[in-house]
């Protein structure tokens, strides 16, 4: 499991044995040849987009925040201006839908 860490100081990147008590016992229990722990690998805030955890500190949710709002701005820069203006059409009926309105431009 790849966990990401925005803003989060002081836990060291790279690989880190997960270690569970519950496997301490079983391994007692059954007196296995081999006990092999979990492994977490906790990358920084460049690998989060592609970690399947991503761990933020309060400031750093903010952070999180902008980059998936820059993330969605340049994907609807992208697609064709049909599919503009439906989108838009369907986001004013769910945010209608909700009780709100979007902010004007």
């Amino acid at each position: 499991m790849k966990v990401g860490l925005v803003g989060v100081a002081g836990v060291p990147l790279g690989k880190h044995k997960v270690k569970d008590a519950r496997l301490d016992q079983a391994d007692k229990l059954v007196k296995a040849d081999n006990k092999t722990y979990a492994f977490v690998d906790v990358v920084g805030e460049e690998e989060a987009s592609t970690a399947d955890a991503i761990v933020a500190s309060p400031e750093g949710r903010f952070d999180l925040i902008v980059k998936d709002l820059e993330f969605v701005e340049t994907r609807l820069e992208r697609i064709h201006p049909r599919q503009k203006r439906r989108f838009s059409k369907e986001s004013k009926h769910t945010w209608r839908a909700k009780g709100s309105s979007p902010k004007p431009d």
